[in-house]
């Protein structure tokens, strides 16, 4: 197809200077830039090839430029260093891959505020690096923004059933406590926006100052328990329960006297209903003692603390499963875009090996994750689940390293993929906890 005027060509002299740019870690001096060129073109002198340079600069934006001096001489050196010279190339040399070069790829992440050292840095490297499609669209729009959307796609896609459940229990809690309440006057998708805001904030504060932010919102909402005076209590619970979970005389005792006043309750219901007890234990303790004006008889005011203690029980479940929703969103972020532009790139038949493989590798890792998370209750076991699904991406990522040789400050010395594998788990800091 024969080129228009004003047409750049798509290959030749400018395109082969970028190329060589980014190839090369740092500035580029002029006279290597010359000699590069040489190697294919005879016909290339200092005119023609500073011609080129002074062209992608000033005219496309597609190089830097900046100049030295050695001696009495003053020497031009050419770089690429900004997103608008990425920009720019994507417009006027749209066949040169850019993910393809670490020049580049480092440039997106400055841009981000990501760096390579960090394990969300190397993850957000290789799947620029597998994704051309993913590449580009971080070219053209900021990374909160990809973000932004791909939260929509979580919410329609793998995290749709939490937020169901999510909306129910806000739904429920809302027409429980808030509805008719006098003290407030808020709409239903109004709360569901401030619990969720809470919960991120709730993600990023200590208790003392997240409690604070509590009573801002929701001060009128219980009567006597104040959400400060409740983790308190739940403090104080967690200690006790810990001695009485205890294999002893004392507590073996208990199960075997409670278990002939209840027979056929297990050892589990068992410590539920003992739990309850100590629970109410302290509570009366901390709130009725020092209460003065509680109204008409003790019970009265038993069942008020009791829907308090209800309250902030259901609210305290409803934090902590949006903050866990959260949480792996967060954690499945970078797969969730890599994963949308694959299905772009297969309807448009740019697909990849690497990429289908990666992403499939991905799932599957992500799919036993899920379903252990299902299985296993213990916060100890449950961490150990999420460090193997940790440590299975950095050994997919290490075999992009050691084939690609990118980054290069993971993929030095290294003669096979399993030993750039043990490098990653080494410098992340994994090796104590396999231990």
């Amino acid at each position: 197809m024969a080129r228009k005027k004003g047409d750049i060509s798509q290959s030749g002299v400018k395109p082969d200077i970028i190329k060589f740019i980014l190839e090369n870690k740092g500035q580029v001096e002029e006279p290597q830039i010359r000699e590069h060129l040489k190697k294919n073109n005879e016909k290339i002198n200092q005119g023609n090839v500073n011609r080129h340079l002074h062209e992608l600069h000033k005219e496309f934006n597609c190089i830097e430029l900046k100049t030295i001096k050695k001696g009495r001489r003053t020497y031009n050196i050419w770089d690429i260093t900004k997103l608008e010279n990425l920009k720019n190339i994507q417009t006027h040399f749209k066949d040169i891959e850019l993910n393809r070069y670490e020049k580049s790829l480092m440039i997106i992440l400055n841009e981000t505020d990501h760096f390579i050292t960090s394990l969300t840095g190397l993850q957000f490297y290789i799947r620029l690096f597998l994704s051309a499609s993913f590449f580009n669209m971080c070219i053209k729009t900021n990374i909160e923004t990809l973000f932004s959307r791909a939260w929509k796609i979580y919410l329609y896609n793998k995290g749709f059933m939490d937020d169901l459940r999510i909306k129910q229990l806000l739904n429920e809690f809302y027409t429980l406590y808030i509805k008719d309440n006098p003290n407030f006057e808020i709409s239903s998708e109004t709360f569901q926006v401030t619990m969720r805001e809470l919960a991120q904030r709730k993600a990023e504060n200590s208790e003392e100052i997240f409690s604070k932010m509590w009573e801002e919102k929701f001060s009128g909402l219980y009567k006597e328990i104040s959400r400060e005076k409740f983790m308190k209590i739940k403090e104080e619970l967690v200690q006790r329960i810990a001695g009485l979970m205890e294999v002893n005389p004392e507590t073996e005792l208990f199960y075997e006297k409670f278990g002939e006043k209840y027979p056929g309750l297990s050892r589990e219901h068992m410590k539920e209903i003992l739990i309850d007890k100590v629970y109410h234990v302290i509570l009366e303790k901390e709130v009725l003692d020092h209460s003065k004006d509680y109204e008409n008889s003790i019970e009265s005011f038993r069942k008020t603390i009791g829907q308090d203690r209800e309250m902030h029980t259901k609210m305290e479940r409803i934090l902590e499963l949006i903050t866990l929703q959260q949480l792996d969103f967060k954690m499945s972020r970078f797969d969730l875009l890599l994963e949308s532009f694959l299905y772009f790139d297969i309807l448009n038949g740019i697909d990849s090996p690497d990429e289908l493989e990666f992403v499939k590798k991905l799932k599957e890792n992500e799919a036993i994750r899920d379903a252990l998370f299902t299985e296993l209750k213990d916060q100890k076991d449950r961490e150990e689940v999420v460090l193997k699904w940790f440590l299975s991406d950095l050994e997919q990522s290490s075999k992009i390293i050691f084939y690609y040789k990118k980054p290069s400050i993971f993929s030095k010395n290294y003669n096979t993929s399993d030993e750039v594998y043990q490098g990653l788990i080494d410098f992340f800091g994994f090796r104590s906890l396999l231990k």
